[in-house]
């Protein structure tokens, strides 16, 4: 199975299990330790997502500077 094949499912954010018996790993270990790198990707736009809804949220609630 070609390198890049397996590179496009994972950057798809597909189940890595899915892919590890699409590809025919005969264990997940094996996808994960060579195709990690896609998670950390995956992980940080996810953590910056997120942070942007909370500071959405925040800012919502947050009194306003209104002194005047």
């Amino acid at each position: 199975m070609s390198n890049n094949y397996i590179s496009y499912f994972m950057d798809t954010d597909m189940n890595p299990k899915f892919v590890s018996k699409h590809v025919g790993h005969k264990d997940l270990k094996i996808t994960l330790k060579y195709y990690t790198h896609f998670f950390d990707e995956i992980s940080l736009q996810q953590n910056i997502e997120l942070k942007d809804i909370f500071d959405n949220i925040t800012n919502k609630h947050k009194p306003s500077d209104d002194s005047d």
